[in-house]
């Protein structure tokens, strides 16, 4: 099953801006920020009906009919530091190509080229220029490609960010990110065929957009207008804006807002018209009558009854007052003649006579209810002193509880009551009508000018009367005390009056006009208020609307539809076909160990595919168990095992895939990938000479055709190939032969041609490298070679170094190293000089001779010590 075409067909059916998050996610193979800020306004603002036209998902890893192989690959411009115009050149259908370079020689140029264009298994790569060159980058990097899908050659050029044919995209890249994917992804869920990261990676950024929205909508603050309308026209309007702020519904707010000078004149007008309605309103007028005619006759009834009690008051009052003071003189008497000799002076006053009654009443209520006072029976005390009583005091207590029991005494306090009260209530009377307000008699005034001096008069009279009334001290002054004028008979004919007009006027209203009219101005007044807060009303209702429709669109941003095709995805890919491929592949890497299996469990009502490790604990995760070696094992089994199933034959590319294995299993994958050649093209991008070496090993014993490629940091820039073999593999004669020939051209080159100095460099970096095989292979006869699993002792026979040998390298060597080293100073170059094209010429020569004499010379040894390996003739 192509995973990639079931995505790609699924993704038809879903919303645009889910369409262009799946296109994205199958072209780059993640969401950035700002991708999900596309997508984001996508969703705000989709397009219309029958204007969306269906993004086109470029397929990452087609499986075509017809497989693929490439022919070569030229870098155009703008890789990183790689060298313009070089091209790498790739084996045949079947074999294998190996690429060899060092760290900084530019092989990770080509391999970030060979992944976008051939669409990698992780997010594309980002390919900068040379930042360090100080010359304008070009707007994009740029290549060519040559490919053939067996009818022919096919030129493919390419261009950073645009996406490559289907052709190339079927060639499959393996890389360690690739591994990551693969093995690290989600705890136990850490094998996941290419393809199924789109849903985990959908289903996520789902989560991530849908909490971007919510947040966009909380923060949004909605500015409140606190201005109230009462007019329904102009609340409806408002109200409905704020629930929905459509074109519509802000065009006719819009239109309520716009007021005119003339309707600001208009309701001015129509203000004044009111008021002058309400003060004539004839219903308005008939309440004011009635309440002054209700005032006026409540007025006149209290000044009846004033100057009727004031007039009975004093028929009484000479007399009352008299009496009082006859009561209070035999009071008096009886009082001097009961206490007269008594120890303290006072006995029998006013102020005594309050100070017994109390003790009297605290006696009956507190100290001693129920008994009558004085209490002066055996052993009480007095309620004042609290000290016993003696017969004396005993006696002295009940004289004076019978004094003030006595007749003589009541009669005073009975005569003074009497006379207090009347003199009050008439007193009383007066002020109550000397205390008519101004106002009332004002309002009085605007009515009956004579009504109102008869009130003022009476007010006058009754106020003179009260003072004098204040004023009298003795009982004969009352009956010469006349009392005030009463002449209320105006005050209750303006009363009647009154409410004649008012029971009249109530017959005649102007409402309905008023009611008219106040409708009017108050839509006017309505629309003035909003014209000044229209502005935050719309504001609002915008803000409000956003807010809304954010907290929609979060709501309804799901991913069950994202699981359950992840789900029926995965049901399909997850074989137990692939199960089987997967733990083959682990038994050609050596990786029996790491034998895996499928198992299924329910989840949130779906069902996850997991690979677990057979025999491994119950919740054991994969990768905190596996080693990083281990990982690598583990990928690579599920990347060859993947593309068996897919039915995949173009091309594989795989760059350092031997990262973090040991020599066991590093033997073992070049065995792998030596079998793979067989059936496809597989080119290796690698800096690790051992497995370089193990890959040829695998390859002649397997024979297999092996393209070798070495790319290489000169004065060109970086990624410059070699022809041939890589120099460190080359045979010695070969490099020795391939020194010569860049020698040649340094001498074909102008001697003041800038560039010649760094091709002298570049010759010499690799004499250093010739002296050093020298030393390995002629002087040292290989006894350890590199990568060998074994020390040659029998090679020993042919070693035999002589202290001119020495010189000769140390010296050869230090001249390379000294011109090598001087290319590496910073701008303005070293101080060595650079060596002419003879001298050059001479150097190798030198190598050359070295070689053939240590080599001529270790055969002479070598025979020599073969007699001492058998015992000597006679």
């Amino acid at each position: 099953m192509n995973i990639f075409e079931s995505i790609i067909t699924w993704s038809k059916s879903l919303k645009p801006w889910e369409q262009e998050a799946v296109r994205r996610l199958v072209v780059k193979g993640e969401l950035t920020e700002a991708d999900e800020d596309d997508i984001i306004k996508l969703l705000k603002e989709p397009p219309a009906k029958g204007e969306f036209k269906e993004p086109t998902i470029p397929d990452p890893q087609p499986t075509g009919a017809k497989p693929i192989s490439l022919v070569s690959l030229e870098h155009k411009a703008g890789v990183n530091a790689l060298a313009p115009d070089q091209t790498l050149t790739f084996g045949g259908p079947q074999g294998l190509t190996v690429i060899y370079g060092d760290n900084g020689s530019g092989k990770s140029g080509y391999s970030k080229v060979l992944k976008s264009a051939c669409r990698s298994r992780h997010a594309q790569p980002r390919i900068l220029p040379d930042v360090f060159s100080g010359s304008t980058p070009p707007s994009a990097a740029t290549a060519k490609f040559v490919y053939t899908d067996g009818s022919g050659d096919i030129t493919e050029p390419w261009t950073d960010g645009v996406d490559s044919s289907e052709s190339l995209a079927s060639v499959a890249v393996f890389d360690s990110k690739c591994a990551r994917l693969y093995v690290e992804k989600e705890g136990e869920l850490a094998y996941r065929p290419y393809g199924l990261e789109v849903f985990d990676e959908l289903g996520a950024s789902y989560k991530r957009i849908k909490a971007r929205l919510a947040e966009e909508a909380a923060v949004i603050q909605v500015p409140r207008c606190i201005t109230e309308f009462d007019h329904p026209t102009v609340k409806t309007a408002v109200d409905a804006v704020a629930l929905d702020n459509s074109g519509q519904k802000l065009s006719a707010l819009n239109m309520l807002g716009k007021v005119s000078d003339e309707e600001k004149k208009e309701a001015a007008r129509l203000q004044t018209q009111i008021t002058q309605l309400e003060n004539d309103d004839p219903k308005k007028l008939a309440v004011s009558r009635r309440t002054l005619a209700t005032r006026l006759a409540s007025t006149a009834q209290k000044i009846t009854a004033a100057q009727i009690k004031i007039q009975d008051s004093v028929k009484l009052l000479g007399d009352a007052m008299k009496k009082a003071s006859d009561e209070d003189e035999a009071a008096k008497l009886a009082s001097k003649a009961a206490f007269e000799g008594e120890l303290v002076s006072g006995v029998g006053t006013e102020q005594w006579k309050a100070m017994f009654l109390d003790a009297k009443a605290f006696s009956n209520e507190v100290a001693f209810p129920g008994e009558e006072f004085p209490v002066v029976g055996d052993g009480s005390r007095c309620v004042l002193c609290h000290q016993t009583l003696d017969e004396t005091a005993k006696d002295r207590l009940t004289r004076f509880a019978d004094f003030i029991g006595n007749q003589a005494e009541k009669r005073a306090r009975d005569a003074a009551k009497v006379y207090g009260d009347l003199r009050t209530g008439a007193i009383e009377a007066a002020k109550g009508i000397g205390g008519i307000d101004d106002a009332f008699v004002e309002q009085v005034l605007e009515r009956a000018d004579a009504t109102a001096t008869a009130l003022k008069t009476m007010r006058t009279d009754f106020t003179k009367w009260q003072t004098s009334a204040e004023a009298v001290s003795s009982h004969d002054q009352w009956s010469k005390l006349i009392g005030p004028a009463a002449g209320i008979s105006t005050v209750t004919a303006l009363a009647t009056k009154l409410t004649k007009e008012a029971d009249e006027l109530d017959k005649n209203s102007n409402a309905d006009a008023l009611v008219k009219l106040k409708g009017n101005l108050s839509l006017l007044n309505n629309r003035i208020a909003l014209a000044k807060v229209l502005p935050t009303i719309i504001e609002s209702a915008g803000a409000a609307a956003t807010k809304r429709r954010l907290q929609v669109l979060s709501n309804t941003i799901d991913t069950a539809h994202v699981s359950r095709q992840a789900t029926k995805t995965t049901q399909a890919v997850l074989t137990d076909a692939l199960c089987l491929a997967l733990n083959t592949e682990l038994d050609a890497l050596d990786a029996e160990s790491l034998k895996v299996e499928f198992v299924k469990k329910g989840d949130g009502g779906g069902v996850l595919h997991y690979l677990r490790l057979k025999n491994a604990p119950r919740n054991t995760k994969i990768e905190e168990i596996l080693s990083e070696g281990e990982h690598r094992c583990l990928a690579m089994a599920a990347f060859l095992a993947e593309l068996g199933q897919q039915g995949h034959s173009s091309a594989i590319v795989l760059d350092d895939p031997v990262s973090s294995l040991d020599h066991k299993h590093r033997d073992k994958l070049a065995t792998r990938l030596v079998e793979e050649a067989k059936h496809r093209q597989v080119i290796i991008l690698s800096h690790d000479l051992a497995f370089l070496y193990a890959i040829d090993q695998a390859a002649a014993l397997a024979q297999v055709p092996v393209r070798q490629h070495a790319v290489a940091r000169t004065s060109d820039g970086t990624g410059v190939p070699v022809d041939g073999l890589y120099p460190e593999a080359m045979k010695l004669n070969d490099l020795i032969k391939h020194i010569k020939k860049l020698a040649d051209e340094v001498a074909a080159m102008d001697p003041n041609d800038i560039a010649r100095r760094g091709k002298v460099v570049d010759c010499y970096d690799l004499i250093r490298a010739a002296w050093e095989r020298v030393v390995e292979e002629s002087l040292l006869r290989s006894v350890v070679g590199p990568f060998d699993k074994a020390v040659h002792a029998q090679m020993l026979k042919g070693v035999f170094v002589e202290d001119e040998d020495h010189s000769t390298v140390f010296w050869a060597m230090t001249k390379a190293s000294n011109i090598v080293d001087a290319h590496r100073t910073p701008a303005g170059g070293g101080t060595t000089v650079i060596p002419k094209d003879t001298e050059i010429a001479a150097d190798i020569e030198q190598l050359r001779a070295f070689k053939k004499a240590a080599d001529a010379r270790a055969q002479e040894v070598i025979a020599r010590r073969k007699k001492l390996e058998s015992p000597p003739t006679h």
